[in-house]
């Protein structure tokens, strides 16, 4: 089946939100190097006190589970302990509903997927929720003889119901102590407009499953030629590397090299990343996509355990690709990205909207100094030319904890343009910092695009947006998992600098095909089908 969704007329095509600013046009010049703060505030916006899984890991995800506009958290926690399902009242304050929604499990969780695993079946576009576990370093009899997924379906906005016997996951019992939950991520692998999973094992296999188009998964591990291999798996992200109009794989390892799995369109997978310069042996761990220089290719960050010694640091693969034969160059150390340490999540975004993507990772491992101290970095991107550099403003910025943090998103959680942060640590609970812009940056402009179709992938996971001023493009991807067992919104946010009008937003749909809109105002919230 292919997906199915209707293109409508540029007019018709863009739904204005009401969530808009009133900004006016600024002059066109960097300011002081930094022009925003975070402030953590999780306490005041209704965050409670979190308690993480054991282990090395604890992921959040991100995404609009209610279809009201705004953007909601879900962070899972310890065996014993109640999940959090955050709601979003609309205003970035936060009402914890996982138990009268139904999320009423005590079993320890990692992390989660918030997706429509169902297609639209029961008439609606809601999602499903995919909490992920494992039993690393548990010393509970119990959990070797219990699935480690868990699966609720929301049947009608708001009520969740555990289907995990129906969902197809099978024998996901990780019965191996050393065993610990790695990435998870979600799109469409064989092209039938589904969306499919991947989940990875630290320790353990790669594991593929297939949307049989109602809502069940069906396991395609060996068949993709993932399966059957003890790796030492952190996160994947799931994007079309070459550009063929199928959903391909990077992969995370640790210890051993990193994958780059090239989509035959069927769900079977061919290892690239070798020749595509991709296959880095370090201690590849958390990973994000983004096109930090502008020139319309996605690149890729890489946190890592940085060892001096051995010349091992911050990893930013910039994505050189030409007529169709893909090449990657490892820059990190040359743009500046040092000083990680023990580096978990990680993700780009525009955090003054100056029309840069700007780089954050969170880090930390306990007991093992002196990564036990090494501070979250905030990196600012000073320009995409020939000498791209990514500027430490990590003190000025006020991200500079030295919790030990593994979970990060970037997301508006308020929507009032700017990107916010969420962050789990196992020391410091879950935290949640207000991007706080001043000077220039608080009158630069911004735009995010919700790209929505027809038919089982509502929220067009796959899909690429672009916007452009003048003569410089800006591009993101729509994706479901990233930076370290996390979720970031199916939406594409852009900092606009003095621009008021965007000239061009373009977007190209999972099929392929594309649409176009032309002089859209900015400041707002904008739905194109």
């Amino acid at each position: 089946m292919s997906p199915t969704h209707r293109r409508k007329s540029v007019s018709a095509a863009l739904c204005i939100s009401a969530l808009a600013l009133a900004a006016q046009p600024v002059m066109n010049a960097r300011g002081p190097a930094t022009q925003f703060r975070f402030v953590e505030i999780g306490a005041q916006r209704g965050i409670a006190p979190f308690v993480p899984a054991q282990g090395m890991v604890n992921g959040i995800a991100a995404a609009d589970y209610d279809d009201d506009g705004d953007i909601d958290l879900f962070v899972a926690t310890d065996e014993g302990v109640p999940h959090h399902l955050y709601r979003n009242r609309g205003d970035g304050h936060f009402e914890d509903v996982a138990l009268t929604s139904g999320i009423d499990t005590l079993q320890q969780g990692r992390g989660a997927l918030l997706i429509d695993l169902d297609g639209n079946l029961d008439g609606n576009n809601l999602l499903d929720l995919i909490i992920v576990g494992d039993c690393f370093n548990t010393s509970d009899p119990k959990c070797a003889n219990r699935d480690t997924i868990l699966v609720y379906r929301q049947t009608q906005p708001g009520v969740f119901v555990e289907v995990t016997a129906q969902s197809g996951f099978g024998e996901d019992r990780v019965s191996d102590s050393a065993s610990h939950r790695g990435g998870i991520a979600s799109g469409d692998l064989n092209g039938d407009g589904w969306p499919d999973l991947v989940l990875g094992l630290w320790g353990g296999e790669a594991r593929v499953l297939l949307n049989q188009q109602d809502g069940t998964l069906s396991e395609h591990s060996l068949q993709s030629n993932l399966g059957g291999v003890l790796s030492w798996h952190w996160q994947p992200l799931i994007h079309d590397f070459d550009g063929d109009n199928d959903q391909d794989l990077f992969w995370a390892i640790d210890f051993a090299p990193n994958k780059l799995w090239l989509n035959d369109g069927s769900a079977t997978f061919t290892d690239g990343a070798q020749q595509a310069g991709l296959d880095l042996a370090w201690n590849d761990m958390g990973a994000a996509l983004g096109d930090f220089d502008n020139d319309g290719d996605f690149d890729i960050g890489v946190t890592e355990v940085e060892d001096l010694a051995l010349d091992r640091h911050g990893v930013l693969f910039r994505n050189d690709s030409q007529d169709g034969t893909l090449a990657f160059n490892e820059i990190g150390r040359q743009a500046g990205v040092g000083g990680i340490w023990w580096g978990w999540g990680t993700t780009f975004g525009d955090l003054d909207l100056d029309g840069l993507l700007d780089l954050v990772v969170t880090n930390g491992m306990v007991s093992a100094p002196p990564y036990d101290q090494d501070p979250s970095k905030c990196f600012l991107n000073l320009g995409p030319g020939q000498e791209l550099w990514f500027d430490d403003v990590s003190r000025e910025v006020g991200f500079d904890d030295t919790f030990i943090a593994s979970g990060l998103v970037a997301f508006d959680m308020d929507r009032d343009g700017d990107l916010d942060l969420a962050q789990a640590t196992s020391d410091g609970g879950l935290r949640l910092l207000e991007n706080r812009r001043f000077g220039l940056a608080a009158r630069r402009h911004w735009i995010t695009i919700q790209p929505q179709m027809d038919g089982p992938n509502a929220r067009a996971i796959g899909a690429v947006v672009s916007v452009r001023v003048g003569d410089v493009t800006r591009t993101r991807a729509i994706t479901a998992g990233t930076s370290m067992l996390c979720q970031e919104p199916a939406e594409a946010h852009f900092g606009l600098g003095d621009a008021p009008i965007i000239d061009e937003i373009r977007v190209r749909w999972p099929d392929g095909s594309e649409s176009v809109y032309k002089d859209v105002a900015a400041d707002r919230v904008v739905v194109v089908r």
